[in-house]
């Protein structure tokens, strides 16, 4: 007996009515994300790094070839061991609304000092490019981000050079982006966008304030928004007003560049 491989399209719907159950209309556009999991981007000195890899995806958008945006974003951990799956969740709701998010896994200190967590960020950001068309991604459209000691790391991959060095592992591609997402962290690279916590117990607003303070002073495109009664990282920071910014400045700036 042959075994036909149905295409959606072709596959018949079920459209008998029976009694006594409800039909929910469906258009296929309802979001939703997809995870590759623990995709390897780097070995170092025999140390395996992996990448959570966060796609956007409809029904009717399963096969599509259209490319997204991507954000790079580093996990903090205050430089220790870091628990890598911490936000997919919270950043699935980003990703959802048309980005790639690849959750980047680095050196912790115990076993590399500075700066290898912001060379493997360096790493993680080129095997994105290079594998761009696998995960949908506009590699002229990729930003580097992240949360608490994440912060810190992307804004030190895009202070790095190592483009000639022996730690870049995928030499001909550039970790070049578009901006640097950091949340609550204070950084110095320009676009910015920044967010803290007002009852921050790890890293007091003021620093933020001061940066942010110094750079406008400079004449530099720098954003930040103070959360009122956030402490040091939480749901907060990834409500769908705070997304609709960190959007919006991503589509800024695009346009700017």
């Amino acid at each position: 007996m042959e075994i036909k491989n149905w295409t959606y399209e072709e596959y018949p719907s079920f459209d008998e009515e029976i009694e006594g159950v409800t039909r929910i209309p469906t258009t296929g556009d309802e979001k939703g994300t997809y995870i590759y999991s623990n995709v390897e981007y780097a070995n170092m000195d025999g140390v395996p790094l992996h990448l959570q890899i966060i796609t956007p995806q409809t029904r009717n958008t399963i096969d599509s070839d259209t490319l997204h945006p991507c954000l790079v974003y580093v996990q903090g951990s205050a430089w220790l061991e870091q628990n890598i799956n911490a936000k997919l969740g919270i950043l699935s709701r980003l990703a959802e609304k048309g980005y790639v998010i690849a959750v980047v896994e680095y050196r912790h200190s115990g076993i590399a000092p500075f700066p290898a967590q912001a060379l493997d960020t360096r790493n993680a950001i080129r095997f994105m490019k290079i594998h761009a068309a696998e995960y949908n991604v506009d590699m002229d459209k990729v930003f580097v981000g992240g949360d608490s000691s994440g912060g810190h790391t992307a804004m030190f991959s895009q202070l790095l050079h190592d483009d000639d060095q022996d730690t870049n592992l995928y030499p001909g591609t550039n970790a070049d982006v578009k901006g640097i997402l950091s949340i609550h962290e204070d950084t110095i690279l320009s676009p910015i966008l920044m967010f803290h916590g007002t009852k921050d117990r790890t890293i007091n607003p003021r620093v933020s304030v001061t940066v942010y303070q110094k750079l406008k002073s400079c004449g530099k495109d720098v954003r930040l928004y103070l959360l009122e009664g956030a402490d040091h990282g939480g749901s907060e920071f990834w409500t769908e007003e705070t997304q609709e910014i960190v959007v919006k400045f991503f589509n800024g700036s695009l346009t700017d560049n």
